[in-house]
């Protein structure tokens, strides 16, 4: 028996769900907004960081942009995914006073669904490029993280040219 194998599935979804916990004693609300993410191995993975990377990868993002610099509705919002052998979590992340939490959510989901509707500028695929060339370093620069990288990708069975080829798959990517 495989590990996979032993991997429930991730629960089906129809429409949304909220679940709010009320902790009077609290000032701020945790906000997490989530969605069904991704297996490892699909061949659009690269494609999908550089996505969450223009959506929630953090500064310059749509999310950061709109939520936090031009609303003021928080001071850190971002976009995570967790790939795995099968689909994985994802979910936009942040905080905010108690007041703004309504504003905060729906500004959210707002910019999430223009993302999802209107796709992506040709200027925010080549500064997500220039940023994922940017980190690719740092994941092989010794033995032990190239080592690690060949784990992760054996493990997920994705073949390893994905990082021999990384530089050459970053400039295929476009809108």
């Amino acid at each position: 028996s495989t590990l996979a194998s032993k991997v429930p599935e991730f629960p089906k979804w129809s429409g949304t769900e909220s679940l709010v916990v009320d902790r009077a004693d609290l000032n701020q609300a945790q906000i997490h907004i989530g969605f069904k993410g991704i297996p490892r191995n699909i061949p659009e993975f690269l494609e999908l960081r550089a996505a969450q990377r223009i959506l929630g990868g953090g500064f310059g993002s749509r999310l950061f942009s709109e939520v936090r610099e031009r609303r003021g509705l928080t001071y850190s919002i971002y976009l995570w995914m967790e790939a795995r052998s099968q689909s994985g979590p994802m979910s936009i992340s942040t905080f905010t006073r108690l007041d703004k939490f309504d504003e905060t959510v729906q500004e959210s989901i707002k910019v999430y669904r223009d993302f999802v509707n209107q796709g992506v500028t040709d200027q925010e695929v080549e500064d997500a490029r220039q940023e994922l060339r940017g980190q690719f370093p740092r994941l092989v620069e010794t033995p032990e993280a190239l080592a690690s990288q060949l784990l992760v990708l054996s493990r997920y069975g994705v073949p390893s040219d994905y990082l021999t080829n990384f530089y050459e798959n970053l400039e295929k990517l476009n809108k």
